[in-house]
């Protein structure tokens, strides 16, 4: 069945703007002992994602999968001594729960934002390993995130050059901004459309 992702520029730099802007807040907030504030400015934006999206369970499974990917994967590197988080009423070990809701935060990007990652898996491997050191090291200048270790980046950035292409898969998947079956006559419509809006 054809299928399109009728997603305007408009869409795809909200998209963007709301991601940063709430992981700012989700790290600033854990460095100033409000990790609550994670809790406050991520559900908005996925409600604004979930109502912009065709397919809406199967948006819903991609966040959830990435929650699970997210749990295990930062689990790990916690449990591996390669990250450390300052625990404001967490138990020591424990992952904070603010780090889930930038999983959930990441997740509204894959298929939206990211979506131009689907085009190549080397690049998707190189994307990771360098994008995600990058986003560890950015929360512990904001001091929501300690890396304790001198391979603490590097053991990140291997993680993520296995996470991310994993992610990619997952939203190939279940992309739920996809509108299947419109036929090609809706297509062209549907392009026509957004062409004069």
């Amino acid at each position: 069945m054809p299928e399109t992702h009728p997603l305007s520029r408009r869409h795809i730099i909200y998209n963007l703007v709301m991601f940063q802007l709430s992981w700012f807040f989700c790290a600033y907030g854990a460095a100033q002992d409000m990790p609550w504030l994670a809790f406050l400015v991520v559900p908005p934006v996925l409600i604004w994602h979930m109502s912009h999206a065709y397919q809406k369970w199967q948006e819903a499974r991609l966040l959830l999968a990435l929650l699970v990917l997210g749990l295990v994967l930062d689990q790990t590197l916690l449990s591996l001594g390669f990250v450390g988080f300052p625990y404001v009423g967490m138990p020591p070990g424990w992952l904070p729960p603010w780090m889930l809701m930038l999983w959930l935060l990441f997740g509204t990007t894959l298929n939206v934002t990211l979506r131009w990652a689907r085009s190549s898996l080397g690049l998707q491997v190189v994307f990771g390993a360098l994008g995600g050191p990058l986003a560890y090291y950015a929360g512990q200048q904001l001091g929501a995130i300690r890396l304790p270790q001198e391979a603490s980046l590097l053991a990140i950035g291997c993680a993520w050059a296995v996470a991310f292409p994993l992610a990619i898969a997952l939203a190939k998947r279940f992309d739920g901004m996809v509108q299947n079956g419109i036929g090609q006559n809706g297509k062209a419509k549907a392009e026509q459309a957004r062409e004069q809006a």
